[in-house]
């Protein structure tokens, strides 16, 4: 297969124009960068977070982690459907 006067392709030639075009430094744009502000009860919020070291809950992940690796982690239907209620009551109000 032959392809003959690909240069004068009118489509090929505008491909090559924008690609130049793009490129040239003079007609793209810089982008400017985004000031964010943090507010200071953003941050004492994070201070607190990071100060508190709950290393059971750590652990105790840890532990649940370990055991859905190890394929050993049964779960209790009953006992996730009675706390789902328990929550749903303590909502409400209910004893």
């Amino acid at each position: 297969m032959k392809i003959n006067k690909m240069h004068n392709n009118p489509m090929v030639n505008n491909t090559f124009k924008e690609n130049e075009r793009k490129a040239d430094p003079k007609t793209t744009q810089a982008t400017k960068g985004v000031d964010i502000k943090i507010s200071n009860s953003a941050k004492e919020l994070v201070n607190r977070i990071n100060q508190v070291e709950d290393k059971g809950y750590s652990e105790k992940v840890e532990k649940i982690r370990a055991k859905v690796l190890d394929g050993t982690y049964k779960v209790s239907p009953e006992k996730i459907a009675t706390s789902i209620l328990k929550t749903i009551d303590d909502e409400k109000g209910i004893e």
